[in-house]
């Protein structure tokens, strides 16, 4: 009895609503005073649940001279319950899914303020485990986040096998990275100069992230949202598929141009329009001391030594303004390790895909210097000691008690101080 009490509970009814109707089963015609003693339950709960049966239509009831007599109805009406919940059910399930949906395609946005808050969109990214599709500047994006941190998170995006799109404007750096997409599960196109952006869209999974660059407070914002994610990758789409023909046809040649400028024996820097470091190739690290990392975003300008002359400078400012080359006669820069070297600079400017770069090329005269110094305090002690020792010549011979200096051995002597004079000038002596 106890296991048909627990199925018909499971129908929604409480276990004395189970048992008054179980009893009245197997009562037939009862009063309420019959089912209370049956059930042992008071009568006045007894009425109450018999009511409630009768609203569902499983009991019913006659009047008999003043009393009223119950009567449970066949068990099938359990069934006809059952079904008519379902059937109530199938018809609310529509609007029960609708809510459902709504619920978990609800906008959600989350705000990050500063450096260290957007890096977390980063780990999000990784977290959702979907490829990204970005458009940012990189150059200004590795010096808000910092290049270690950026590396770091291709590593682990490379492990978890999350491939990536990138779209940048034209630099040094993009160029750099470029080079390294087959080992870093990335394609990278170049944006065309009429599309100027300054700040940094991400898409992945239903998300989108945008960062404001502003040096003060850059902020960004997440987006998750699957209708803000699907406008925003057909815009990505858009310029990416734009982006293709162009970026083919300069690949070749910045492919080219790198090859040649870390291959060039000569140290060579880029700087950007800011005057911030964007490349440099490795005979420039070599000869310096510093890695590119170490000096990226940098100005060159810690790399004097005091010891230039101001006017260098000026001159230098004077020719990259009025769109000319500048080349020096001598310049004194400092290696990391804080030793001088002289060395000869031409910077000349250029424009790449509507940007300002200027390109510097050095030529490390050190050593020429070293043998330069040498060579003078060579012909300097040689130029004051060779008129005496002539004129010692021109002695010996007056010695033997001749009273002019033969004319042969004259002339040679002659043409002895005609080679000096010709290898080390006017002798001070003369």
């Amino acid at each position: 009895m106890m296991q048909v009490q627990k199925v018909i509970e499971r129908l929604g009814y409480k276990a004395n609503e189970a048992k008054v109707y179980i009893a009245a089963l197997g009562l037939g015609e009862s009063t309420v005073s019959d089912i209370a003693s049956k059930v042992r339950l008071p009568r006045t709960s007894v009425q109450i649940i018999v009511d409630k049966l009768h609203k569902d239509g499983l009991m019913n009831f006659y009047k008999k001279r003043r009393f009223k007599y119950w009567i449970a109805e066949n068990p099938n009406r359990l069934l006809q319950k059952l079904e008519e919940r379902q059937e109530e059910m199938r018809a609310a399930l529509p609007q029960l899914e609708k809510m459902r949906r709504v619920k978990q395609e609800k906008t959600r946005i989350r705000t990050f303020e500063g450096a260290d808050e957007i890096r977390h969109i980063y780990d999000d990214m990784l977290e959702t485990k979907q490829h990204a599709s970005c458009i940012l500047p990189l150059d200004e994006w590795t010096t808000l986040l910092g290049s270690s941190f950026l590396d770091d998170f291709t590593e682990k995006r490379v492990r978890r096998y999350l491939p990536m799109r990138l779209l940048s404007p034209w630099t040094a750096t993009a160029e750099d990275a470029k080079s390294r997409d087959g080992q870093e599960m990335r394609e990278t196109r170049f944006l065309h100069p009429d599309i100027p952006i300054s700040s940094t869209l991400l898409i992945y999974g239903s998300k989108v992230a945008i960062a404001s660059l502003n040096k003060r407070s850059p902020t960004a914002v997440l987006i998750e949202d699957t209708e803000v994610r699907d406008t925003n990758m057909t815009l990505f789409e858009e310029i990416w598929s734009r982006s293709a023909a162009e970026g083919e046809e300069s690949s070749a040649g910045a492919g080219l141009f790198r090859v040649l400028a870390d291959s060039s024996p000569q140290p060579l820097l880029i700087a950007n329009e800011k005057v911030e470091i964007e490349y440099a190739n490795e005979a420039w690290q070599k000869q310096f001391g510093y890695s590119i990392a170490e000096v990226h975003g940098k100005n060159p300008r810690m790399l004097q030594s005091g010891k230039t002359p101001r006017e260098v400078y000026q001159k230098l400012w004077g020719a990259l303004r009025a769109g000319k080359t500048f080349q020096s006669d001598e310049v004194i820069d400092k290696r990391k390790d804080g030793t001088f070297f002289n060395l000869l600079t031409t910077i000349f400017p250029v424009r790449q895909r509507g940007k300002l770069y200027y390109v510097q090329i050095l030529d490390d005269i050190t050593e020429r210097k070293r043998v330069e110094d040498v060579k003078n305090k060579f012909v300097e002690s040689t130029a004051h000691d060779i008129e005496p020792r002539l004129e010692s010549i021109r002695g010996m011979v007056l010695k033997g008690g001749r009273k002019k200096v033969p004319s042969d051995i004259e002339n040679k002597l002659i043409e002895l101080q005609d080679i000096a004079k010709k290898l080390f000038g006017e002798s001070p002596a003369a």
